[in-house]
């Protein structure tokens, strides 16, 4: 995402708060790639699965250079100004630009209501 800190941050809490876990990547307060994309820790039986977390989220004030060295299936860039440089074999990338918050909260699955 390319946003400021703070309104990461209080996209994660609201996550939190509807039961979705997300990493973000930070230890304290440095960004670590490894962080990022470890894998979740999964506890329970198979009918009460817990995940560490279920999204990883980041923002653009992270390099992003890490993406080259780590694989992920789908990269959704939410963004108002152009990253169309980003190019990742084998991933599918989606550009969200000019998405409102109330849209983000709806994709995100925060808020069931989209206006």
């Amino acid at each position: 995402m390319d946003c400021e800190k703070e309104e990461l941050n209080g996209i994660i809490l609201r996550l939190y708060y509807k039961k979705i876990r997300a990493n973000d990547g930070v230890v304290g307060s440095i960004f670590v790639p490894d962080e990022l994309f470890k894998s979740p820790l999964v506890k329970g039986r198979s009918n009460d699965l817990r995940r560490e977390f279920h999204l990883r989220i980041s923002m653009f004030g992270h390099s992003i250079d890490f993406l080259k060295s780590y694989k992920c299936d789908d990269l959704f860039v939410i963004a108002d100004r152009d990253y169309e440089g980003i190019e990742i074999q084998d991933t599918n990338i989606e550009y969200l630009k000019d998405v409102s918050m109330q849209e983000l909260k709806y994709l995100l699955g925060v808020s069931n209501v989209n206006k």
